[in-house]
Formats: structure tokens, sequence, C-alpha cells
């Protein structure tokens, strides 16, 4: 019995924590390379803010990354959600920590609402086509992470 909680519960849980740390790192070195090779290619100054073009190439490249993998066809339903779930952190983690880039300098709670008006209908979406709770954990999971890049003053 223990095994089978272990199994459904907690090794799925910590996948998605574990890959979604991953996958954040991911994100934002792909982020930083598009960006990167838009201001070269560009000849934009680098000190500054990078060109929204620059901004929609890596929301494209992270949005691709994660539909590839959505794409991916397993068998067995319980991979295949967690998987899923995993790869929901990263494009949702790269959103938030945009938004708070974007945001940067104004009251905490201009943040904190932004990061709820993509967080709250997430939760809902998830909740009400009563998907696996891997897609709430996950959501949950970028959403507290986000809180503590916030709180903490931890820069990016």
């Amino acid at each position: 019995m223990k095994n089978n909680a272990l199994f459904r519960f907690v090794l799925p849980a910590i996948i998605i924590m574990g890959g979604g740390f991953i996958l954040f790192n991911v994100a934002f070195i792909l982020f930083a390379l598009v960006v990167n090779l838009t201001i070269s290619i560009f000849g934009t100054d680098p000190h500054s803010a990078p060109p929204v073009l620059s901004r929609l190439l890596g929301f494209l490249a992270i949005g691709g990354l994660t539909w590839i993998g959505f794409k991916i066809n397993l068998k067995s339903d319980e991979i295949k959600h967690t998987l899923r779930a995993t790869l929901i952190t990263m494009p949702l983690m790269a959103l938030l920590i945009a938004l708070g880039i974007m945001l940067y300098e104004q009251a905490q709670w201009m943040v904190l609402l932004a990061g709820a008006l993509i967080i709250v209908p997430s939760l809902y979406y998830v909740w009400r086509l009563k998907l696996s709770w891997k897609y709430l954990f996950a959501i949950i999971y970028v959403a507290v992470l986000a809180l503590y890049v916030m709180w903490s003053g931890m820069d990016i």
C-alpha cells in the first residue's frame, strides 16, 4: 500500500519539481540566446531593454519546445500526465518571470495581480476539465516559486 502511494503521488511530484527546475534553466538559457542573437543581428544596444521582437521570438521558442513535448505520444497515461505537467512549468514560469521583469519597480500588488491573472485562470482551466492532479500541482509549484523569487528579492 505504501509502495503504491509512493509511485502514484510522491514520485510524480518529485519528477515535476526536478524536471521543472531543469526546464526553468533551459527556458532562461534559450530566452537569453534568442535575445542575444536578435540584439547581434539588429545591432541594438546590448545594455538597453531587449526589443519586442526578441521577446516574442523567445516566447515562441519556449512555446515550440512545449508543443513538441506535448506531441510525444506515450501509452501510459500516468507517464504522459507527469511529462505534460512538467512541461507546463517551463512556459508558465517564463511568463511569470517576464511579467515580474516588465513590472519591475511597480507596486508589489501590481505584480501579484498580474501573476494572479495568469495563475487563477490556469487553475480554473485544469479544474474545469477535471485533469490530473499533477497539472494542479505543477501550476501551484510554479506560483509558489514565483512568489519566493519576488519576496526573497532574488535577482534574475
